[in-house]
């Protein structure tokens, strides 16, 4: 079975609360922090937005 596009999401954002609850640092991609980023944005959880966004940057410091 393939995993749809919210499929991939929800495991992505399982995985980035995961870490955040054991403090053990998981890489993820770009792309993932900008989904994880705008899902809590959409959410109006401001501060998990800006934690994605500060290990989004720890991990991918140059453009």
């Amino acid at each position: 079975m393939e995993l749809g596009h919210n499929d991939n999401n929800n495991l992505t954002l399982s995985k980035f609360e995961s870490m955040l609850k054991t403090n053990h640092v998981l890489f993820f991609d770009s792309e993932e922090f900008e989904n994880i980023i705008h899902h809590y944005l959409n959410l109006g959880k401001i501060a998990l937005a800006k934690k994605a966004i500060k290990l989004g940057l720890d991990q991918h410091p140059h453009p």
